[in-house]
């Protein structure tokens, strides 16, 4: 818990999380303090079969919106991220046809680590 003062008046706010979290019009009164709330993160941990291309997308209703893309050198990642549910699309680096890409839904709970393998 962080505690910051800020000047009378009514802010939008941007929260540099995974994916980031936007809350509009949070009312800062004098002499009070305001209380914005933000979801508890859980873990995504990836695993690739090998290094390449991959994104995260977070999902909406019938909308995908990028979120995050992965590291293509590494095989083991590690994202902190906010809950929802989201879909990763891989491919292998070494690869030309789309028939190998790796499309896969996952959901993120508050406190608790996710392990999405992409093979």
């Amino acid at each position: 818990e962080t505690t910051e003062k800020y000047i009378v008046g009514n802010y939008d706010i941007e929260v540099l999380s995974i994916p980031r979290l936007h809350i509009e019009d949070v009312k800062i009164d004098q002499s009070t303090t305001t209380k914005v709330e933000i979801p508890r993160p859980g873990i995504a941990n990836f695993s690739l079969a090998s290094s390449g291309f991959g994104s995260i997308y977070v999902e909406s209703a019938d909308t995908l919106k990028w979120v995050y893309n992965l590291d293509q050198n590494e095989l083991q990642q590690n994202i902190v991220m906010q809950p929802g549910s989201y879909r990763v699309v891989y491919r292998p680096k070494k690869t030309k046809q789309t028939i190998y890409t790796v499309d896969k839904r996952f959901t993120i709970k508050s406190g608790s680590s996710q392990k999405i393998i992409l093979y």
